[in-house]
């Protein structure tokens, strides 16, 4: 996708949000979405139509996601202080990930939690979801797309 194409979107559902989400945060989050779309789609492939266990179909589809997410972010959500080269993008790789796993075990305790104290699946899954994705974005705009 063409980083103006993406610009405008972002510009588009900023507006649309009355002006109160920042762009990196409402791009962050796109390129989050079309992560989740790709690891659906890459395991449906694999567990689905191919037939591999569950537990065997999952780990490619969250690396391909989570690899994808990182070159768009890159390019599109951190294009300031986007990485170039090979060490730079290996390393700011292999932060991106550490940050996803941050990110998860986030997303895991408070649906747990929440979920533990009443609140209804669905809505504890929503809730740890959000809570993750708000410490993927810090601890990736923090750690992986610093500022030198």
């Amino acid at each position: 996708m063409r980083a103006n194409l993406w610009e405008r979107l972002v510009s588009i559902t900023q507006n649309a949000l009355g002006g109160r989400v920042p762009k990196q945060w409402i791009s962050f989050g796109g390129v989050g979405a079309l992560g989740m779309a790709t690891d659906a789609l890459l395991t449906y492939v694999l567990h689905g139509m191919i037939g591999l266990s569950f537990a065997l179909a999952r780990p490619l589809p969250i690396l391909f996601s989570m690899t994808q997410n990182y070159l768009l972010n890159n390019r599109l959500t951190f294009g300031d202080v986007q990485h170039r080269g090979a060490a730079p993008m290996i390393l700011g790789w292999i932060r991106y990930v550490a940050c996803q796993m941050t990110g998860a075990v986030v997303n895991w305790g408070t649906s747990v939690g929440l979920h533990w104290m009443g609140t209804p699946w669905l809505i504890a899954l929503l809730g740890g979801v959000a809570c993750g994705t708000v410490m993927n974005f810090i601890m990736a705009k923090r750690w992986v797309w610093r500022r030198q």
